[in-house]
């Protein structure tokens, strides 16, 4: 018997949901590869700080201009507002992206 429900409210198919969990699971493992790969900068003291993460929250590159090194405690904290803004944007990029693999799933593990 054919059932009269519209296909939103059909109960999917286990070999449907798990092609569909392999197929996002590939997705972010592409997006995982690609992210890592790239690069997000971050400056601090009007320029006086210049950081570099990878997409995989590595540190790359500390630049520091000459003249910041008369107060060292101003140039630490220029040093850990840099680094936390460019970590976050590269966090926040790879939930976006991820978020957009996923839709509304709330993935433990990402």
């Amino acid at each position: 018997m054919k059932s009269l429900l519209p296909d939103a409210f059909k109960k999917p198919s286990m070999s449907k949901l798990v092609e569909d969990a392999k197929r996002m699971q590939a997705e972010m493992e592409t997006v995982r590869e690609e992210i890592a790969k790239m690069e997000f900068q971050a400056s601090s003291g009007g320029g006086v700080v210049e950081v570099v993460v990878s997409g995989d929250r590595i540190v790359k590159q500390v630049k520091i201009a000459g003249d910041a090194l008369d107060d060292v405690e101003m140039l630490q904290d220029m040093v850990v507002v840099a680094l936390n803004s460019a970590l976050g944007d590269a966090a926040n990029y790879y939930e976006e992206k991820m978020n957009a693999i996923t839709g509304p799933l709330s993935v433990p593990g990402l």
